[in-house]
């Protein structure tokens, strides 16, 4: 596929996923498409919906999918590891999440 096949196909897809979310004000429905192209070197995301069930579709997948929580906890922990601010700032974080928390 060329550049512009995998553009339009991209559009394609986004026109599918607008009617799934015709209503920006839309709580009931989230719709996250991502997509990586080595060949042309371009990554994209787009989030359709209520960001809030987003994060709660992340969570139950996390606690309920092991490959995808294997996923998510490599590429966090990866990514920290070659940011050594972030990596700081999560784990100070952490730290005061579990003192509110209560949590050891």
């Amino acid at each position: 596929m060329n550049k512009e096949e995998k553009t339009n196909l991209d559009l394609d897809i986004m026109n599918l996923v607008n009617k799934l979310i015709e209503d920006p004000t839309n709580t009931k429905d989230v719709v996250m498409y991502m997509r990586g192209d080595k060949e042309f070197e371009t990554a994209s995301i787009n989030i359709r919906g209520d960001i809030q069930l987003m994060a709660s579709v992340f969570q139950y997948h996390l606690d309920n999918n092991p490959a995808f929580k294997q996923l998510m906890l490599s590429i966090l922990g990866s990514w920290l590891t070659q940011n050594p601010i972030d990596e700081k700032m999560f784990l100070n974080g952490l730290e005061m999440a579990k003192k509110t928390l209560s949590v050891n």
